[in-house]
């Protein structure tokens, strides 16, 4: 997997912990789905599919993972627009972006980011660099 591609993977999965995360304390008791853009080859589809989604999801019982995969990075453009938007979108609506180092940071230039609401920040963080890991 390229840094590119490993660097868009770390953005994606830290977004979709972010988005699920940022509803209320009254919506969390509710099923979560946490969304995962991946833009590799066929074997990290499978990697993700039948080893990390099961045992995240079993990990973390409320939660769901939708998993949208982009063969070799056909779309990645696409993807990298509503990555963007998403963030955007995210400050506007009270989100914090944090980069890799834990700083607040609207568009890293490398690494991932973390869309998260204030409350749950310091534990999504530090769940996010342990699966960085």
């Amino acid at each position: 997997m390229t840094t590119k591609k490993a660097v868009a993977v770390s953005a994606a999965i830290a977004l979709a912990l972010g988005v699920s995360t940022s509803a209320s304390h009254a919506a969390m008791a509710k099923v979560q789905t946490v969304q995962v853009y991946i833009s590799a080859d066929t074997n990290i589809q499978d990697l993700w599919v039948k080893t990390l989604v099961p045992a995240f999801k079993a990990a973390n019982p409320g939660y769901d993972v939708n998993v949208t995969f982009d063969l070799h990075g056909d779309h990645d453009a696409q993807e990298t627009a509503k990555l963007t938007a998403a963030a955007t979108l995210g400050k506007e609506a009270g989100c914090i972006v944090l980069n890799e180092q834990g700083e607040e940071d609207l568009f890293p230039t490398n690494g991932g980011m973390l869309i998260v609401h204030p409350i749950a920040s310091t534990a999504l963080f530090d769940i996010w660099v342990a699966a960085l890991k």
